[in-house]
């Protein structure tokens, strides 16, 4: 029709989509300056992050009390080297628990807005506040929220920062996982940046324990070869070798129980999702498969279909009580799910 909007190019779409993965490896001033002039008018705009306590303004004061306040009080502290321990009683003493995620989260993520490797800067410094403010499941999920928060504009920031974090080990993915499915959230089930993130964070997960798993295949080539070297096993043997066969055994252990909580959780948290959704939908006289169903199932199956040599299918519809879902959910998810499973050689 005239006068209408001219509908985005297939062309134009993919140099966008490129641009918006380049953007998180280079500052968008770089970018501008090395792309050929047709391209800059399809860059991003430079994400921009949301404190709780607005925009601030270096020349005003920040009224006493205010979250705006202690966070500049906090980051004196930090900037001043004080020691951990006055700052984290400052912490306990000045800020509620219900403000305290969010007043550690924002304060970090400001003062790193610069750019990604000054954030990284920061958390590796000050990893020890994050991890005083995640300190149990609940924090943790609350952390997770205080940062999609901040980025609520720009979802790929969210998810390259809470990378970082599960690297660091101050949030966990059953974390991430747990926030993600939570009624307020779940909206961002049919979001792709979210799968990116993701399937960013099984890869991870998956290839650390199959290191794992290859790092104590060798010890046992060694032990082995010990074994060989003295003659026997010796009973009760405390040797280093044998020490140190036990420790891989022990890591190897954790890993593996971390992969089966990894995936355990997150079928019951989508899963749960989808539940309440189809549930919902029924209760109401209204489909289930809206436009937030086709996109958050096809991603769910397809993230599940990716990895489903690493669970085993049984385990987790025991988990999740399958039979007590909805129709919509059995025939969506486990359905397809089992056709899979059953190719399997």
């Amino acid at each position: 029709a005239a006068g209408s909007p001219r509908a985005e190019l297939p062309h134009d779409a993919f140099v966008r989509h490129i641009l918006d993965k380049c953007l998180r490896l280079a500052y968008l001033e770089r970018l501008q300056k090395g792309l050929p002039a047709p391209f800059v008018s399809h860059l991003p705009p430079q994400p921009a992050g949301a404190a709780a306590w607005g925009a601030v303004d270096p020349s005003a004061v920040a009224e006493p009390g205010s979250m705006q306040a202690k966070s500049v009080s906090l980051l004196n502290r930090l900037r001043s080297r004080a020691e951990q321990a006055d700052v984290l009683d400052w912490l306990q003493r000045e800020v509620p628990p219900a403000e305290l995620q969010t007043l550690v989260v924002h304060s970090l993520l400001d003062a790193g807005a610069k750019s990604v490797s000054h954030l990284e800067r920061l958390l590796d410094k000050f990893n020890w506040l994050v991890a005083a403010a995640a300190q149990d499941g609940p924090a943790r999920a609350r952390v997770v929220g205080a940062v999609a928060a901040y980025w609520r504009t720009s979802p790929h920031m969210t998810w390259l920062v809470l990378s970082k974090l599960v690297r660091r080990e101050l949030v966990d993915p059953q974390a991430l996982v747990g926030w993600l499915c939570s009624a307020p959230e779940r909206r961002r089930l049919a979001w792709p940046s979210t799968w990116e993130g993701l399937h960013l964070l099984f890869e991870r997960s998956l290839s650390h324990f199959k290191s794992v798993e290859g790092e104590l295949k060798a010890e046992e080539d060694k032990y082995a070869e010990y074994v060989e070297m003295i003659g026997g096993e010796e009973e009760g043997s405390t040797s280093a070798a044998g020490q140190r066969l036990e420790t891989k055994r022990a890591i190897s252990e954790r890993a593996r129980r971390e992969k089966k909580e990894l995936f355990a959780n997150f079928f019951a948290g989508v899963c749960g999702a989808f539940d309440d959704h189809a549930k919902a939908a029924a209760a109401a006289g209204a489909p289930v498969e809206t436009a937030w169903w086709s996109a958050a199932i096809g991603h769910a199956v397809g993230l599940c279909r990716r990895h489903i040599a690493e669970y085993s299918l049984s385990s987790v519809e025991a988990v999740v009580e399958v039979d007590e879902l909805a129709a919509a959910v059995q025939r969506s998810v486990f359905e397809r799910l089992r056709e899979v499973s059953a190719w399997q050689l």
